[in-house]
């Protein structure tokens, strides 16, 4: 009985492995969707604040 757990613990932990290593790699992938998204919303950020002292500046 003990062996039988110990084998699913091991096939656990392989499958585990492989998860974290879909996790990581899929994570690269995420992190330039993540640096795009950063990016465009600075981008839109820097746009607002232009405007908004532009505006000011009419005022």
């Amino acid at each position: 009985m003990f062996r039988n757990g110990n084998s699913t613990l091991t096939r656990n932990n392989a499958g585990l492995s492989f998860y974290f290593h879909k996790f990581l790699t899929g994570q690269v992938v995420t992190l330039n969707a993540f640096k795009r998204f950063y990016l465009s919303l600075f981008v839109t950020y820097v746009t607002l604040e232009n405007c908004y002292t532009t505006m000011l500046r009419i005022t």
